[in-house]
């Protein structure tokens, strides 16, 4: 028997073409983390790494398995907000340890005040799914509408209109909002004048 190890790039094209879809207007996800990245997947998309395509196919199958019926999605704002699910829930998926894992990532956090705001909620479910080893686990916050209020029209609204104005102009945002760890992952880093 002979077996061979092949890159199978059809199958990776293909989890690519799925991902590259096309959205009308500013969602809550182009504004938790790098707005350069959003400004320029809007006018320079370019294509995902097989990296990137596999962890995207591995967290959307997880929350499509775990959650299969259609995301509740609300625009407030001008921002576009899509739940994982219709009662307050943010699915995850992670490649990081159970161990002493921080379940309060600003970004997550972030978006989970900004879904509180757009669907009237003050509680918000995190499960977060582990691949290796498989096991989950979910948390559950409790925001006070102080706190809703603050992150929207501190955050939220204020991106929203940093990333707008870029838009309008052809002038990529000052990128403020980053991560250090999201550069070293982002499609569009050769490009990209941090």
């Amino acid at each position: 028997m002979l077996v061979t190890e092949i890159e199978d790039t059809q199958l990776v094209n293909e989890i690519q073409q799925r991902l590259d879809v096309k959205r009308e207007g500013i969602h809550l996800s182009d504004l938790e983390l790098c707005l350069r990245k959003s400004y320029y997947r809007r006018l320079s998309p370019q294509p995902i790494t097989p990296k990137q395509a596999w962890m995207y196919a591995t967290g959307l199958g997880v929350e499509n398995y775990l959650y299969p019926q259609d995301k509740p999605v609300t625009v407030v704002d001008r921002v576009a907000c899509s739940m994982d699910y219709a009662y307050g829930v943010e699915i995850k998926s992670t490649r990081s340890s159970m161990k002493n894992f921080n379940p309060c990532k600003p970004h997550w956090v972030f978006r989970m005040k900004g879904y509180c705001h757009a669907f009237g909620l003050t509680t918000f479910r995190l499960t977060v799914v582990f691949i290796i080893p498989a096991d989950a686990r979910t948390w559950i916050f409790d925001f006070t509408p102080e706190e809703i209020e603050d992150n929207w029209q501190q955050e939220v609204i204020r991106r929203r209109d940093i990333l707008e104005q870029a838009l309008k102009s052809g002038t990529p945002p000052v990128p403020d909002f980053h991560q250090d760890w999201e550069c070293s992952r982002c499609e569009l880093s050769g490009f990209c004048l941090k």
